[in-house]
C-alpha cells in the first residue's frame, strides 16, 4: 500500500505530465480546488467518490488510482500500460478493436521472427 505523501507525489506528477494546476485538476474532475489542495497537502485523505472523479478526468483506470492512494492492493498481473489499454478498449466499438487486435497480432508475430529487436519490457 502506498502512504497518502506517496500519492501526493504520484498526483503531483500526473498533473505535471498535463501542465495542471491544482484548479485545472479540479475543474477536469467536477471537485472544489480545496479538496484537491487539501489531498496534496496531506491534510485529507481521498474518498472513493474524489478517486473516481479524479481518474476520470486524469483518463486513467480508477484502480489504478485506488492503488496510488493505498486504498486497493496492487495488481501484479498487468503492468499499468496493460491496464491502461484495457480501459479505454472497453468503450471502443468491435471494428476498432479489431483493428488494434490486428495490429497486436502482427507485431508479436514480427518479435517471434525477430527476437534480437524485441525491446525489454
Amino acid at each position: 500500500m502506498f502512504p497518502m505523501n506517496n500519492f501526493s507525489t504520484w498526483l503531483q506528477n500526473e498533473m505535471a505530465e498535463r501542465n495542471w494546476s491544482q484548479s485545472d485538476l479540479a475543474r477536469s474532475a467536477g471537485l472544489n480546488r480545496a479538496v484537491i489542495h487539501k489531498i496534496i497537502n496531506g491534510a485529507s485523505k481521498p474518498t472513493p467518490e474524489t478517486i473516481n472523479a479524479i481518474s476520470h478526468a486524469l483518463r486513467i483506470p480508477p484502480e489504478l488510482v485506488f492503488e496510488k492512494a493505498g486504498l486497493l492492493t496492487p495488481n501484479l498481473d498487468l503492468s499499468p500500460i496493460q491496464r491502461k489499454i484495457l480501459y479505454f478498449a472497453k468503450d471502443l466499438p468491435d471494428s476498432d478493436l479489431e483493428m488494434i487486435l490486428s495490429l497486436l497480432e502482427n507485431r508479436t508475430r514480427y518479435y517471434e521472427h525477430n527476437p534480437q529487436v524485441k525491446p525489454a519490457k
